[in-house]
């Protein structure tokens, strides 16, 4: 047998006479006594005893070692009993030492990648698809060159090690890869310590000398601690010849009730706190010491392997002779924090149900000690999973809480989780609100240029206050008529835009009373946090079982080329019946890569637009359905113009846009000059201003690679007309300001949908788009004002991520201007027109029309 390694201490260990912080030494009142060797149950000679006595012993052993430690005042243990034992989803299960879980999607994603080899000639490392994706999104290295056998090793090992924390968390491994990893490392380290490959590249970057010069127990005791921290590698990357020195059970290891490994047995002796606080050749003590370890050093997958079998699997089963099934892991902890022992099936079941929801929803990797199989606890629970940026004022989280909202209208129940935060689930109700007063503003030169930050404060963002709020009221269940298919109104006339909709029930909201959910929207802001607006804590649980979804499902509102790292992540990709969604948003026609493996292992595609469902519909086999979207408007916040340098009586035309949403995609320099076409010279007229209303700019942006923003600045000191509005308004105040405004102006060269020009036609304000993309769903020539274009190739460095033959808009500048002329002296067919669009929005763009949508969706799906 194997020699033990010497020098592993535990890292939750303090080497002193004190109380460590993690495990603190038993009091004088609480220090077991230390008699002699107390035989347990199990080492007796059991043919006298019947099992009731056995089950008696057991029990009476666990109620001793929680009594006679001080284990109440262990941090863990507090955050058990403090955790909410709602219904909901714990987590995932730690994977046992030497295996990995592999959903379906997961093994779908570690298929050798498409058009190569399994590996790079000579390197010994087979590169996955889910490899290839992370080294196209540029994690966890960005200089990633698998071109070469040493470059794709050292991919591969950081991928190995920092993958999980990269990634979110999910860095599929698989066994070719997990084979060539392990393998002896050789070549320069023949004449030191053994090592794997994986070892032997870390060490080379890590610790070199010890690589050459340390004894297999050094590189031991290194390895086990550098990878024990927040993104430890997976504990199937660690060799089995290593596994084998860490659980080898010496002899003086061996006794009652289980044996103890040299890694266990290294860190007892190598700590003087836990030499005084246990003394293991009493029982009492050993289960205590070992339980100790499992409620601080069980949390990675590389600090599990320390922990030999036998111990394990003790505290994993029932105890001898128990009637039921409950581990004794389970009753240790429910004894340690207070909790009766059960006596009867019922309590054991009830306990059993209080673990899953208290103790794994705490600490996931205590699953591993649970009596309810994981599959059998979530399947009590049919929820819908949606998952995205909660906490973002972006498009991507406009858009999760708009799904969150629809859902709840068509009465889904459904679990928010914020990926951002390890996938938290949500249910805390608190608010970011904007200030809603506007600095001085400040001119410069001939334009005016807007800008609230105080002076000798350049770069200060606008403040931010976080205002508790009640949370939304839950809504009733919703009646049966809501979803009916009601007579299309007159005033839709066929002239208009047409549905892309068609098929799906669309409830007319042109005289839609609001309900409560929309009528507490005008309580808050863009800025507000989902959780605040629409998260509570009985979502679906008021329904009947009848009414909840009949599969699981998942709905993921991430760009695609961050899906795959949710779709492979073991907490949802864990059973074949899961149905994933992802409602994706993208502006350009060609797909990059980055968006692939996305569209080849999620089961369905929700698009907001037919542009964008015609985009991804060539490139995948998932359903690709075109749900649009659902718009609930808080009311306007009425504004001064003169604050904005505006003559209450001009005619105002307005270009907004985010700044970090692409200036080259936005195109607002086409605005500019169209504007000075149609009013310069002969067309001169003082009345007329133009409103670039953007979010601070940045100098040196991804999206402004070619210097548009300092071209309008100069168009605008020369042209006292155009007033440069650069901050962030609060959502009521930015709505203002559209509604102020006598004509938007979106001359975008690509768009997924265009949220600026649905909400001036939602505010009954005209419209003029470039003829392209996303708008041309809800902007027609009934609607507004379609402008021609001209295709232009995308350049390098234009798209956030890299494609190839990728093209789009140039709108015609000269037809814009002829646009914004013909709407300033037509003001009855622009309003005509305006008032179109708004019943379009009203009747197929309510929340309402989108519940309708999504619940047929879901519908046509299986889901519910």
């Amino acid at each position: 047998m194997a020699s033990s390694p010497s020098g592993w201490k535990s890292p939750h260990v303090t080497q002193s006479a004190g109380t460590s912080e993690n495990a603190p030494a038993p009091s004088s009142a609480t220090q077991a006594p230390k008699a002699a060797t107390e035989p347990s149950p199990t080492a007796r000679d059991t043919d006298s005893l019947s099992k009731a006595d056995i089950y008696a012993g057991e029990i009476a052993l666990l109620r001793r070692v929680a009594a006679s430690f001080p284990f109440t005042r262990y941090a863990q243990l507090e955050a058990i009993a403090a955790q909410r034992p709602d219904v909901g989803d714990t987590g995932v299960d730690p994977e046992p030492a030497g295996e990995e879980r592999l959903g379906p999607r997961t093994r779908l994603a570690l298929q050798p990648e498409r058009g190569g080899p399994d590996g790079e000639p000579g390197s010994g490392i087979p590169l996955s698809r889910y490899m290839a994706h992370a080294a196209v999104i540029g994690r966890p290295l960005s200089d990633a060159d698998l071109t070469s056998p040493w470059g794709s090793v050292r991919f591969a090992t950081a991928y190995a090690a920092r993958g999980p924390g990269a990634l979110r968390g999910t860095a599929p491994i698989g066994a070719a890869l997990t084979a060539a990893l392990n393998a002896d490392a050789g070549g320069p380290w023949d004449g030191g310590p053994r090592m794997s490959r994986l070892i032997a590249s870390e060490a080379r970057a890590a610790a070199p000398a010890l690589a050459v010069t340390g004894s297999d127990s050094a590189i031991i005791d290194w390895w086990v601690h550098a990878h024990a921290g927040a993104s430890p590698v997976s504990g199937v990357l660690t060799p089995p010849w290593l596994v084998e020195r860490l659980v080898a059970v010496p002899v003086a290891g061996a006794g009652a009730p289980f044996p103890l490994g040299a890694a266990l047995l290294a860190i007892h002796s190598g700590s003087e706190t836990y030499r005084r606080a246990y003394r293991l050749e009493k029982s009492a003590d050993r289960v205590a010491f070992v339980f100790d370890l499992l409620l601080h050093v069980f949390d990675t997958p590389t600090r599990r392997l320390a922990f030999n079998p036998a111990a394990v699997d003790w505290f994993g089963a029932p105890p001898a002779g128990a009637p039921a099934s409950l581990t004794r892991f389970e009753l240790l902890v429910a004894t340690a924090i207070g909790r009766p022992m059960p006596m009867n099936a019922e309590e054991a079941e009830a306990l059993a149900l209080w673990y899953r929801a208290q103790a794994c929803r705490a600490f996931p990797q205590f699953g591993a000690f649970a009596s309810l199989p994981e599959r059998d606890w979530c399947s009590r629970d049919r929820k819908l999973e949606l998952v995205g940026l909660v906490r973002s004022s972006t498009g991507l989280g406009q858009n999760l809480a708009m799904s969150a909202e629809a859902l709840r209208l068509a009465g889904v129940p459904l679990r928010l989780r914020d990926s951002e935060e390890g996938f938290r689930e949500c249910s805390t109700a608190k608010a970011t609100a904007t200030p809603s007063s506007l600095a001085p503003l400040a001119a410069s030169g001939g334009g005016t240029i807007i800008n609230p930050v105080p002076a000798g404060e350049p770069d200060r963002p606008p403040s931010v206050a976080e205002t508790p709020l009640d949370p939304p009221p839950t809504l009733p269940g919703m009646s049966s008529d809501v979803f009916g298919t009601p007579p299309r109104p007159a005033c839709l006339i066929a002239a208009e835009a047409p549905s892309p909709f068609a098929g799906a029930p669309l409830p007319c909201g042109a005289q839609r009373t609001l309900s409560p959910s929309e009528a507490a929207a005008n309580a808050f802001t863009d800025n507000t946090p989902i959780a605040a607006r629409f998260v509570g804590e009985d979502w679906g649980d008021h329904l009947p079982p009848s009414l909840r979804p009949r599969r699981k499902a998942l709905l993921l509102h991430l760009n695609a080329d961050e899906a795959p790292q949710v779709l492979c992540n073991p907490l949802f990709d864990r059973e074949d019946a899961l149905h994933t969604i992802a409602f994706l948003l993208w502006e350009l026609e060609a797909v990059p890569r980055a968006h692939r493996l996305c569209l080849d292992i999620v089961d369905e595609i929700w698009c907001p637009t037919r542009y964008v469902a015609d985009i991804y519909r060539p490139h995948t086999d998932a359903k690709v359905v075109t749900v649009g979207k659902g718009i609930s408007l808080p009311t306007p916040q009425r504004i001064d113009r003169a604050r904005f340098g505006l003559p209450e009586r001009a005619f105002v035309f307005l270009v907004s846009f985010d700044f970090h949403s692409s200036v080259e995609r936005k195109n607002p320099l086409a605005a500019v000059r169209a504007f000075r076409r149609a009013f310069d010279g002969a067309w001169g007229d003082s009345a007329v201003h133009l409103v670039i209303k953007t979010t601070p700019p940045v100098a040196d942006h991804w999206g402004d690679p070619n210097g548009m923003w300092p071209r309008i600045l100069a168009e605008a000191e020369a042209d006292p007309r155009i007033v440069l509005v650069s901050e962030h308004l609060p959502f009521r105040v930015l709505l203002g300001l559209i509604e102020s405004a006598d004509c938007l102006v979106s001359p975008h060269r690509a768009e997924g949908f265009g949220y600026m020009p649905a909400y001036a036609l939602s505010l009954g304000r005209p419209v003029i788009a470039t003829d392209y993309s996303g708008t041309r769903d809800f902007v027609s020539d009934a609607t507004g004002y379609p402008v021609p274009w001209t295709a232009r190739a995308v350049a390098p460095g234009e798209s956030i991520l890299a494609v190839e033959d990728a093209f789009w808009a140039d709108v015609d500048v000269d037809a814009l201007a002829r646009a914004m002329r013909r709407l300033r002296d037509r003001p009855l067919e622009a309003r005509s027109r305006a008032a179109a669009g708004q019943r379009l929005m009203a009747a197929e763009y309510s929340m309402a029309a989108c519940a309708a949508r999504y619940r047929a969706a879901l519908a046509a799906s299986g889901v519910i």
